[in-house]
């Protein structure tokens, strides 16, 4: 999967204020229950380069107001794509999330939530504290730009 599939493509890029780092979360949304391109895409950059990506697959479906959703649903098996990933797409929102064993060896939980009205964007990284009992939490936020507009 490319980063930015086509011009027909959803995409945001979502910038954080004072790092050199941002993301592209792209998708195909769907404008009718054929042809939807089941999948959603997750790049991050460090300083101009791809340091992670991930994919999630899932169905889009119609709501009763005409707008169609996206939810995460079981991926068929493939030899190309490895899912790994957790979305959900609204005509408010776009949420994207992972999980990934940090330096320490604990989980690390990534979630982020894209305001579709606002194009503003939090981050979240959450483990488990040193003591084991609780969770630590950082978090980012900022704007994105979409594309297409």
């Amino acid at each position: 999967m490319t980063v930015l599939q086509s011009t027909s493509d959803d995409s945001y890029a979502c910038f954080r204020p004072g790092d050199d780092v941002f993301f592209l979360i792209s998708f195909h949304q769907a404008t009718s229950e054929k042809g939807a391109f089941p999948l959603v895409g997750y790049h991050l950059f460090k300083k101009g380069v791809l340091d992670d990506s991930r994919v999630a697959y899932g169905k889009w479906t119609k709501q009763s107001d005409g707008s169609f959703d996206f939810e995460e649903t079981k991926p068929p098996p493939s030899k190309q794509l490895v899912f790994n990933a957790h979305s959900s797409i609204t005509e408010s929102n776009v949420t994207f999330s992972y999980s990934f064993e940090n330096p320490t060896g604990k989980k690390t939980e990534y979630s982020v939530k894209i305001q579709r009205s606002t194009l503003r964007f939090v981050e979240t990284y959450q483990w488990p504290n040193q003591r084991g009992k609780g969770e630590e939490p950082n978090t980012y936020s900022g704007y994105c730009a979409s594309y297409p507009k």
